[in-house]
């Protein structure tokens, strides 16, 4: 892979791997191998949040990096914004690949949708070995389709699916690599630009939603995404900012 930027330290590519996050969260704990990024050609026990397992079929782009947030600027309280900036990346990796009517949207707190399906899945881990360091799983489809996806493939779709063509999972990757180093600058600059993006593209912006908090249930209408990427919640008693939670209706 020849990428562009610099600023990786290490890149691993896998013919097979369990988990691209396991990888990468051993890696936190070797301060010199920073920024990392980890590749799976395939992945056997993906995951996504809440322990779901994340399905990867042949042709899918399966990856995590691992980075220290401080290197962008980056706060502790701005880490949980990271899912959203790195949703926003791979809308910048994948829209010049698809029609102008087939806008890649976010749905929060860390999906990147097209036509009303699934393309990408993200998931952020704290490492246990530094205070320092986090790791960002992506998994994106890419190639072929989903219909061996079982209860994925209603929802779920590729890009190739999409556009009728394969797609270069390497350039999809470089350009994915490009596009979140200069969004995670923005996070760090505290850019509002960067938030005018999230709502720009937020699927679930004017929807009525169910989000799910774990010990409570909460429904309203999503007004938009906050500047810290809470999502904001017009409910029954007044607005709500969530930062974290599933979405469990929409």
């Amino acid at each position: 892979m020849n990428f562009a930027t610099a600023w990786l330290r290490t890149i691993e590519v896998h013919p097979e791997l369990g988990s691209t996050n396991d990888r990468a969260l051993e890696l936190c704990g070797q301060p010199d191998k920073l920024p990392a990024l980890v590749v799976a050609e395939r992945q056997t026990a993906g995951r996504g949040r809440q322990g779901a397992v994340w399905f990867a079929p042949e042709g899918s782009l399966t990856f995590s990096l691992a980075v220290r947030p401080a290197a962008w600027g980056i706060s502790l309280a701005q880490w949980p914004a990271l899912s959203l900036t790195t949703a926003i990346a791979v809308a910048d990796a994948v829209q010049p690949l698809l029609p102008a009517s087939m806008p890649a949207q976010i749905k929060w707190p860390n999906d990147v949708f097209v036509t009303g399906r699934k393309l990408a899945g993200i998931l952020l881990e704290s490492a246990p070995t530094t205070s320092d360091a986090l790791v960002i799983g992506v998994g994106l489809n890419v190639n072929g389709a989903l219909a061996s996806a079982g209860e994925q493939a209603p929802l779920g779709v590729t890009l190739e699916e999409l556009t009728g063509r394969t797609h270069s999972i390497d350039a999809l990757l470089e350009n994915f690599i490009a596009a979140f180093d200069q969004r995670a600058a923005q996070l760090g600059a505290s850019d509002e630009e960067l938030a005018v993006e999230w709502n720009r593209q937020s699927l679930l912006t004017n929807r009525d939603v169910i989000i799910d908090l774990g010990a409570e249930r909460v429904s309203g209408r999503c007004v938009g995404l906050a500047n810290n990427g809470a999502l904001r919640l017009a409910t029954a008693s007044g607005e709500r900012a969530l930062h974290s939670g599933a979405v469990a209706s929409w």
